[in-house]
């Protein structure tokens, strides 16, 4: 079997095909919650500010794994949120979704809070001025603003990070089978000797 073969199989095209949906659908959701929260922390200081803040940043400090591994914890079936979700997440399209979506959030916030702490921030006060409400300012002056920031924070470093952290997810979610428990065999040097002996 060629290198060529390799590739058509569905053992090789399956995990792909999945990694562009989950790119996809993350991408979309990073572009709508990263360009909104990076506008909402760019507010007066709050204890609320500080917290999303905060939680945004985290998978900047950990690993993948060590991310994977904490929504694992909550998400799971005997997790804080899993407990009381309706479904089971985990091994899930969902969830491969929500792993992408939370690893690369910081990539696109940063930049777009960034942005918006400078310049754009004065002609959102003179946008407000004259008269313009919230809105209207975010969609007529800090969005066409903050494009240039918004392309680079959305290309390759934010896909490959995002598709490091849900390879994993994604192996797990493309397996037929649950994984199962499989018994081993614990041999002592005593008995390895014994049973050499025989």
């Amino acid at each position: 079997m060629n290198f060529f073969d390799i590739l058509i199989q569905p053992e090789t095209t399956a995990p792909l095909k999945l990694t562009l949906k989950v790119l996809a659908v993350s991408g979309a959701l990073h572009l709508v919650c990263g360009i909104l929260l990076g506008y909402y922390l760019t507010g007066r200081k709050s204890v609320m500010r500080s917290a999303v803040d905060f939680i945004v940043t985290l998978p900047l400090v950990f690993p993948p794994i060590a991310t994977g591994f904490i929504l694992l914890m909550l998400l799971g079936r005997a997790g804080l949120i899993g407990q009381v979700l309706p479904v089971d997440i985990v091994f899930s399209f969902p969830g491969v979704v929500l792993a992408a979506f939370v690893a690369g959030l910081p990539l696109m916030v940063k930049p777009v809070e960034a942005a918006l702490r400078g310049d754009v921030r004065k002609l959102a006060e003179a946008s407000k001025i004259l008269g313009k409400n919230d809105w209207q300012t975010f969609w007529l002056v800090l969005l066409p603003n903050v494009r240039r920031n918004v392309r680079p924070a959305g290309s390759s470093p934010l896909a490959v990070h995002s598709a490091r952290s849900a390879s994993p997810s994604c192996w797990a979610a493309t397996s037929s089978a649950r994984p199962t428990h499989c018994p081993l065999r614990y041999t002592t040097p005593c008995s390895a000797a014994n049973s050499s002996g025989h």
